[in-house]
């Protein structure tokens, strides 16, 4: 995978690894670079450019930012609008009968509740499969674990149902000790995701990571 910042003459190539780390020294181009990746995953430009394998990729479907890493939003609506889908899909193809067997529950007991009105009513009969699962609200459950086995297993998760394969963490260096960094990163290599790291400030260099700086001078330099 490979990552192109024009406006800061910034290619990050991650090869074989699965993380990079960005330093940015300068506080002014950190503010902005983080603030032009967001916007790219809202409404994508020409400036930045994300492609794998010579194939240009869209950063609003693979992409996705690890804004709060102690707490990541795992009920998020898009993540719970996969899952319902999902849901839904698993309901028409195994459980069809079962399905039709609610649907007409259902509109037996609005006929039964509409003959105690005074007035006539109407209603579509449109209940799907999907519908039910939004009405159930059905989203993912959290389970009580440590921060950084939150963070691994929100990768995963997002990665499996919604196949994205780039995360990008603010200051995660600050958050997490080494051994815990080393163990997300083979978490990635695993699940095959790539992350990239950006930090305002430099951390020791851990056996695996490929690293670039943007020094004070606005000049890239990797190693």
């Amino acid at each position: 995978m490979r990552l192109l910042l024009h406006n800061y003459n910034i290619d990050i190539n991650w090869g074989d690894s699965p993380v990079y780390v960005l330093t940015v020294e300068s506080s002014r181009n950190f503010g902005r670079l983080v603030n032009e990746l967001s916007e790219q995953i809202i409404e994508e430009d020409k400036e930045v450019v994300l492609s794998e394998n010579f194939k240009e990729l869209s950063m609003k479907k693979v992409a996705d930012f690890l804004w709060n890493p102690y707490n990541p939003d795992f009920n998020n609506n898009k993540l719970a609008s996969y899952i319902q889908k999902e849901l839904a899909d698993i309901i028409n193809e195994r459980y069809q009968q079962d399905y039709f067997n609610i649907y007409s529950t259902i509109n037996t007991l609005l006929e039964k509740a509409a003959e105690h009105l005074d007035y006539p009513i109407s209603y579509e009969e449109a209940m799907t499969a999907e519908f039910l699962c939004k009405a159930w609200n059905v989203r993912l459950q959290q389970r009580d674990l440590e921060p950084e086995q939150r963070l691994a297993e929100y990768i995963q998760l997002i990665h499996r149902v919604t196949n994205k394969k780039l995360f990008i963490g603010i200051n995660l260096k600050a958050y997490f000790e080494e051994d815990t960094l080393k163990e997300l990163y083979k978490i990635a290599d695993y699940e095959g995701v790539k992350l990239l790291l950006i930090e305002r400030f430099h951390y020791s260099d851990i056996e695996g990571e490929k690293n670039g700086i943007l020094d004070k001078d606005g000049c890239f330099i990797y190693y």
